[in-house]
């Protein structure tokens, strides 16, 4: 619980949840981290906790500590949506994205069609690799984009999360198929 108050789960279905996790996924397909649904047992990771409990307010879709370029964050993440809202899958995945890109040191943009745009639209909004300009008139983790885009006071999320995770390497392993029922003597 934060705010002194437990969080309701996400709701619906598999399907409807797995729905979600594909969206997060295509939206960091271009590197080199992965996406579960579950908390991993050991290890560095970003915990995104869904839930349509919303102790921030109706407006806030979402809450996230800025971690400025620290490498791998080891952060909670909150989005505030539960199946069946009115953002469907990719823009539930945005809010998640969105509050994910905070906790690597990624700060508000002003472009809508940019995951780190400040306002939810739905639609399904990419990384961009150009520099755009800040929103917040204080920037907080200038530092981090000025190898990037070199007045610091833009960002270009996409070399920056390629910085801190690296491309998504393919996976060349030949798929295994296994027969494990039944057996020859069945």
């Amino acid at each position: 619980s934060i705010y002194g108050q437990p969080f309701a789960p996400f709701g619906g279905d598999e399907a409807a949840q797995n729905a979600v996790i594909d969206a997060v996924f295509t939206d960091f397909l271009e590197y080199d981290l992965e996406i579960v649904a579950e908390r991993p047992a050991s290890g560095d990771y970003t915990m995104a906790v869904t839930s349509p409990t919303n102790p921030a307010g109706g407006s806030v879709l979402g809450i996230a500590p800025l971690d400025c370029f620290d490498g791998m964050p080891n952060n909670v993440v909150f989005a505030f949506h539960g199946a069946g809202d009115m953002y469907g899958p990719s823009g539930i995945a945005g809010t998640i994205s969105h509050e994910a890109g905070h906790s690597y040191g990624l700060e508000h943009v002003n472009d809508p069609s940019d995951i780190m745009n400040p306002s939810n639209s739905g639609g399904d909004p990419t990384f961009h690799d150009s520099c755009l300009p800040l929103v917040d008139p204080m920037v907080v983790c200038g530092g981090a984009h000025m190898p990037f885009c070199a007045d610091g006071t833009g960002q270009n999320e996409h070399q920056e999360l390629l910085e801190i995770f690296g491309p998504r390497t393919p996976d060349t392993n030949a798929p295994v198929v296994v027969i494990a029922s039944p057996d020859h003597n069945e």
